[in-house]
């Protein structure tokens, strides 16, 4: 059976925003907050575990100076779904990479879910409620294109699909139809 929704943990960073409690080597989301003995990064793995369905498809991305770190904070991940950047790169390349190396895993049509490593959620209940109803909407609505787009509501939110591809009637290039690329004046 196919995962409704890949989870992907970003647990980057500097190291500067708890300072001091935190370093470079220590950032805020191997420090336990709340009293549980929980890190931020643990409690993040924890509750993607149920959506992902274990340890085999919850995937954490960090920079080298990072890994060892994420290593002791989560023994059991697969080492081959730990994507170690040589270097923090910021959000951007760390989402595109990822995407890159999921994608040669699951297919295009793997549904990916990015959750900051450093974040606190406290209800539980409609975090996971909220996560399966957006990855089923995903799922149904299939492929989609910037022209088409479904809306529908999901606790008080609303949430957009955007198709990626047109309709077949819309997907024939100019020409092809026959509609001039250009015309000729005068």
């Amino acid at each position: 059976m196919p995962r409704i929704l890949i989870p992907m943990i970003l647990a980057g960073g500097k190291g500067e925003r708890f300072w001091p409690l935190s370093r470079q080597t220590y950032p805020k989301q191997f420090l336990s907050l709340d009293g549980s003995g929980l890190s931020l990064l643990q409690a993040t793995a924890k509750r993607l575990l149920a959506v992902a369905g274990g340890w085999d498809d919850v995937w954490v991305v960090t920079a080298a100076h990072l890994a060892e770190g994420v290593r002791a904070q989560l023994p059991q991940l697969p080492e081959k779904i730990l994507l170690i950047e040589p270097e923090g790169r910021d959000t951007a390349p760390a989402v595109t990479w990822a995407t890159l190396e999921a994608t040669k895993r699951y297919g295009e049509e793997a549904v990916l879910g990015f959750f900051p490593a450093d974040h606190w959620i406290d209800d539980l209940e409609s975090f996971t409620q909220t996560l399966a109803a957006a990855a089923a909407l995903s799922q149904e609505q299939g492929r989609s294109h910037p022209r088409h787009q479904t809306q529908c509501s999901l606790h008080g939110l609303r949430l957009h699909r955007t198709r990626r591809h047109p309709p077949r009637q819309l997907r024939q290039p100019p020409g092809l139809s026959g509609q001039p690329l250009h015309r000729k004046t005068g």
